[in-house]
């Protein structure tokens, strides 16, 4: 029923806060150096998994939609497991923490910063860009390009290669060469040019092509904005600013797919894409 997917995906937002508890954690174990390849590390394993997890779902499809759903509990059940049972605790015994309440004047603060309140904006439009693309593009393929689903995860498994090979080995040497404030609108141009190209590239080669430019936008632009934020933060202050700067991005997932679905049903189905653009 309906009020049933909506409490699954309430459960879900409420436990994506993981992703910045990982992040704060790779800051505890990384020297400002090599901040920027750490980072890039989460978004190499986001990008196996988005390699991975759509090509699996398109293909286990044909038994149902409910099956993939079911593998994807089974693996979070084992991703708790391990994270239980490898994971030591990253934070230096000595460090000071102290409790904050959940208040507007977080963000503000946040995004006062100088350097990372820029990159945590930057990190919600970028966001809300993608969310806005995501959200519709299954639609988009499946009512205009008459996809079906394991089509389109072979297309995202294709796109998030990509991302892995960007992420896992070269944004290291991409930031030791130039620099995170030279990588970030670089990927974010990128990724501009990727998304404004979708809707009018033919599947599946020229659409494949396209999904991977996209991908090296997002591959450039992401981690270098988590290792900038990270870099201007103080050692005490790495979880709740990447905390902030993961609720931004949850805020934009939360309207992207909403004006997303706005702009599909009132304008046309390439309208999401190119607004995202």
């Amino acid at each position: 029923t309906l009020w049933l997917l909506f409490v699954f995906r309430t459960l879900h937002g409420a436990a994506a806060a993981n992703i910045s508890t990982a992040q704060a954690c790779v800051a505890d174990l990384t020297t400002p150096e090599n901040r920027a390849k750490g980072m890039g590390m989460i978004g190499a394993a986001f990008g196996i998994g988005f390699t991975v997890g759509p090509w699996i779902g398109g293909e286990l499809s044909i038994y149902g939609y409910a099956f993939p759903i079911w593998v994807a509990a089974a693996l979070s059940a084992l991703n708790f497991v391990l994270a239980l049972w490898l994971l030591p605790e990253t934070r230096k015994p000595d460090s000071k923490a102290r409790p904050r309440p959940i208040h507007p004047a977080a963000f503000v603060r946040v995004a006062k910063h100088p350097v990372v309140g820029l990159c945590v904006v930057l990190t919600f439009v970028t966001t809300f860009s993608f969310a806005l693309m995501e959200s519709t593009f299954t639609l988009f393929a499946e009512h205009v390009r008459y996809l079906d689903a394991p089509e389109v995860g072979r297309m995202f498994a294709v796109a998030g290669l990509v991302m892995v090979i960007i992420q896992g080995g070269l944004i290291g040497r991409l930031v030791k060469r130039y620099g995170e404030a030279t990588l970030i609108p670089a990927g974010i141009g990128i990724l501009a040019l990727g998304l404004g190209a979708l809707p009018y590239a033919p599947p599946p080669i020229a659409m494949t092509i396209v999904f991977c430019v996209i991908a090296i936008g997002q591959g450039v632009s992401s981690p270098s904005l988590h290792a900038l934020i990270s870099k201007g933060t103080g050692p005490e202050e790495q979880g709740f600013v990447l905390g902030t700067n993961q609720s931004m991005s949850a805020m934009a997932r939360v309207l992207g797919p909403a004006a997303g679905g706005l702009l599909y049903s009132g304008f046309s189905p390439a309208a999401p894409l190119l607004t995202s653009s």
